[in-house]
C-alpha cells in the first residue's frame, strides 16, 4: 500500500516491521518471534544470539483478558543454532518484570541461578553524589536508603513528618524511632529520648544527663 511497512506472516503490516506468530493458545509459555544473530569470526569474536519470545503467563483462558508475556533470551554457547538460549528478562502486561525468572510475582522480581547470590546494585560514578534507593507513594517521597559519597556514610531516612521508622527481626518490631526523635527498644511507644522495655545490660560507663548536670553509673552508690 506504499507505506513502506514490512510484514512477516501478515499481509497488512501496521508498523515498519510487523511479525505475526501462530494463533494464541490458552497454555502458558512463549514462542520465538525474532532472533538476532552474529556469526563466529575466527580469532576475533564468538557467535552471539538474542531471542525475543512472545506468549502468555496465565492459562486461565480468554475470560481474563490479554495477559501478554515477553521473554528476552541470550545464548552463551559459541554457535548460532536457535536452541540452548537462556532467559535473562521477562516482562508481563501487568507490569511485573523478572530478572532470572519467567514468573515475576512483583513489579521487580530478581532470582539468582543456583549457588549464586541475588544482588541488585545502585552505583554512583564519583564525586559527592549519592547512591539512593527511594520509597515513594503516588509520586511523593517518604523514605530513602542511600550512600553519601561526600562523607562515606550510609543513611536510612523516614521523610514523612508524622511517620516513624521501625527496625525488627522475625516479623517483630524491636526498635522504634518516632518522628519526634524518641527511640524505643522493646516498645513501639517510647515516651522518652530512650525508652527501654525490659532488662538492659550496660558493659561500660552509663551517663544520665539533666540540664547542665550529669550522673555516671560509676558514681551510683557512693557516699
Amino acid at each position: 500500500g506504499g507505506t513502506g511497512n514490512v510484514g512477516i506472516e501478515t499481509t497488512a503490516p501496521a508498523v515498519k516491521v510487523d511479525v505475526a506468530g501462530s494463533l494464541a493458545t490458552y497454555t502458558t509459555g512463549t514462542e520465538d518471534v525474532v532472533h538476532l544473530t552474529r556469526g563466529y569470526n575466527g580469532g576475533v569474536s564468538w557467535a552471539q544470539v538474542a531471542a525475543f519470545k512472545v506468549g502468555t503467563y496465565n492459562n486461565s483462558g480468554a475470560c481474563c483478558g490479554p495477559q501478554t508475556r515477553l521473554d528476552i533470551n541470550l545464548k552463551a554457547n559459541a554457535d548460532t543454532k536457535l536452541t540452548g538460549d537462556t532467559n535473562v528478562m521477562t516482562l508481563q502486561s501487568n507490569g511485573n518484570v523478572g530478572i532470572g525468572t519467567t514468573n515475576p510475582l512483583t513489579l521487580l522480581h530478581i532470582r539468582s541461578c543456583a549457588s549464586t547470590d541475588a544482588e541488585a546494585k545502585i552505583d554512583v560514578t564519583s564525586g559527592s553524589n549519592k547512591s539512593i534507593l527511594g520509597l515513594s507513594n503516588n509520586g511523593t517521597d517518604y523514605g530513602q536508603l542511600y550512600f553519601d559519597n561526600s562523607n562515606n556514610s550510609v543513611s536510612l531516612l523516614q521523610e514523612y513528618a508524622s511517620g516513624n521508622l521501625y527496625l525488627g527481626t522475625n516479623s517483630t518490631t524491636n526498635v522504634t524511632i518516632k518522628s519526634g526523635g524518641n527511640v524505643g527498644i522493646g516498645t513501639t511507644s517510647p515516651t522518652a529520648v530512650l525508652d527501654v522495655a525490659g532488662a538492659a545490660s550496660v558493659g561500660g560507663q552509663f551517663t544520665f544527663r539533666s540540664g547542665s548536670g550529669a550522673i555516671q553509673t560509676t558514681e551510683i552508690g557512693r557516699a
